[in-house]
């Protein structure tokens, strides 16, 4: 497993893009094996558009937010602060409870123009939220590195901390640590990004300057199958509790399946069967067929359900044959993105044929949150395929998601009649295409 910085703050004023940023670096934590959990403001704060919030209100719930991020330490993860700090006294609330642990401060700004245009956008917050935040975050400077979500994607962003991360694990004994209270200018200078005054205070600051670094490199991607059975213990404790809304989707998705008695399913990726635990709640008698490459996953989900009538297949679902006509529906849930439009179109054309007259595919997760972020996951999985002389044929789990519009084309490129989101948890969406 991958050595990581155990607290990453992100501090910036409201509407600032922190939250996205957030779910991006959680999410290629997880793609290297790092379990982190997001602690956010708005967990702990009841926002109103009508009501201003004061420091006050802030200091109030940092005992609560404190409480939160050093639960999750206590189990042995890392935690991802989502913040906007406007005093000293928070800030040194937030050091204490990190006290002991390794910290990342990362400054999330961007210009006032684009907060006031996403505060009106977003429409949840009272007006001069952003405007005021960003005058009296605290502190102005010393942060150990800064990006700017006005001239870099949330992708870059989170490669920029990635590769901060990845300087403190080749050099250890320059790693950050809670027991400064503020930053020392010498702790800046293990980044590899430019200092704060450089990257945040230039006029003006081009995308080449701040985002197209020189990309570092990273742990050797493993083969998809052998990447999660060496995750296999805590797994379903690690999808539960560190992917955002997994306790509402896994469900979701199960209760969208056909509720027949000895309704056939086909399920891709099926993993340990999280949504099978669901659904054969509803449906005892349902027969499913599961394919994954994980042979541990699928050991563990034949011991789970041994009284049901399952037929496990070892295997790429790219190229197990699947007989046609012969599912009620297939599902897949947090499986699908790591692979390319191209890709999923001749495998959802095999879906497709396998499903009777009515049935239908239910898919489940998450997706780019645009083109660029998109292209920049695809070229980052070609580079390291590259540099690492990875084997064209064979998969290895480094996360590439599509948009869901590129999703949607995918499925209709395949065949199927109609695409329908039926809701969705920020990134994470569940898509219905009947056949």
């Amino acid at each position: 497993m991958v050595r990581v910085i155990k607290v990453i703050l992100l501090n910036g004023p409201s509407s600032a893009g922190k939250s996205t940023l957030s779910g991006e670096l959680q999410r290629r934590l997880a793609g290297m094996g790092v379990e982190a959990e997001i602690i956010s403001i708005d967990d702990y704060m009841i926002t109103d558009p009508k009501e201003t919030i004061y420091e006050d209100d802030i200091y109030e719930i940092m005992p609560a937010m404190c409480e939160g991020m050093k639960n999750v330490l206590g189990k042995g993860r890392s935690v991802i602060v989502d913040h906007a700090i406007t005093s000293e006294r928070i800030f040194e609330a937030f050091m204490d409870a990190a006290k002991g642990y390794e910290v990342l401060t990362v400054k999330v700004t961007c210009d006032l123009e684009i907060l006031l245009r996403r505060e009106q956008e977003r429409g949840d917050r009272c007006p001069g939220s952003a405007e005021a935040s960003l005058q009296y975050l605290w502190p102005k400077e010393g942060y150990d590195l800064c990006v700017d979500s006005g001239k870099c994607s949330a992708a870059e962003n989170a490669e920029i901390i990635m590769d901060a991360i990845e300087t403190c694990q080749k050099e250890p004994s320059k790693a950050w640590n809670a027991k400064h209270s503020m930053i020392p200018t010498e702790r800046r200078d293990v980044t590899k990004v430019t200092p704060v005054a450089e990257t945040c205070q230039k006029e003006p600051s081009p995308v080449a300057e701040t985002c197209q670094k020189e990309p570092s490199p990273v742990a050797r991607l493993e083969k998809m199958g052998e990447f999660f059975d060496a995750r296999l213990e805590g797994y379903e404790e690690h999808q539960l509790t560190t992917i955002d809304d997994a306790g509402e989707f896994y469900p979701f998705t199960a209760g969208c399946l056909p509720q027949d008695a000895g309704a056939c399913i086909l399920d891709l990726g099926c993993g340990t069967g999280l949504e099978l635990g669901y659904y054969f709640e509803v449906v005892p008698t349902a027969k499913v067929t599961g394919v994954d490459l994980a042979a541990g996953m699928l050991d563990a989900l034949k011991k789970k359900f041994p009284e049901k009538a399952l037929n496990l297949i070892v295997g790429s679902y790219f190229d197990v044959p699947f007989e046609e006509g012969a599912f009620d529906a297939a599902v897949s849930v947090e499986s699908l993105h790591h692979f390319t439009k191209e890709e999923k179109i001749s495998l959802y054309e095999k879906v497709r044929k396998a499903l009777k007259a009515e049935g239908y595919f239910i898919l489940t997760d998450y997706f780019a949150t645009s083109e660029e972020e998109e292209r920049f996951h695809r070229g980052e999985l070609l580079r390291l395929r590259k540099e690492q002389g990875l084997r064209e044929d064979e998969f290895y789990h480094y996360d590439t998601p599509l948009t869901v519009e590129h999703e949607t084309e995918a499925l209709l490129a395949a065949g199927f009649a109609q695409v329908q989101v039926l809701k969705n948890w920020g990134h994470t969406y569940t898509l219905k295409a009947a056949r």
